[in-house]
């Protein structure tokens, strides 16, 4: 699965996406704990799941010290979303 960086979908910048299941995956630092941080994100999720797209979300402190759960989390989405394989006729 492919992924790509800072992508753009509306107004919106995801930190990673696999437009071909449609994942985006965030990674969050101090600053998405806040109140304010708390509701961007809910209206960014809510934007984004418009376009049938499905947010994951990790904490710097979680990519660093659970990289392989990590991993895991995200092999377990893409596959959930993958889309099935077309017929071969």
């Amino acid at each position: 699965m492919k992924f790509r960086r800072q992508y753009g979908v509306d107004a919106f910048v995801v930190d990673f996406y696999a437009p071909r299941c449609k994942l985006a995956i965030e990674v969050d630092g101090d600053s998405h704990f806040s109140a304010h941080g708390l509701a961007y994100d809910c209206e960014r999720t809510n934007c984004l799941a418009k376009f049938g797209i499905e947010v994951i979300r990790f904490t710097n402190k979680e990519i660093f010290e659970q990289i392989e759960a990590v991993v895991a989390a995200i092999v377990a989405a893409v596959r959930r979303r993958q889309p099935p394989l077309a017929p071969p006729w």
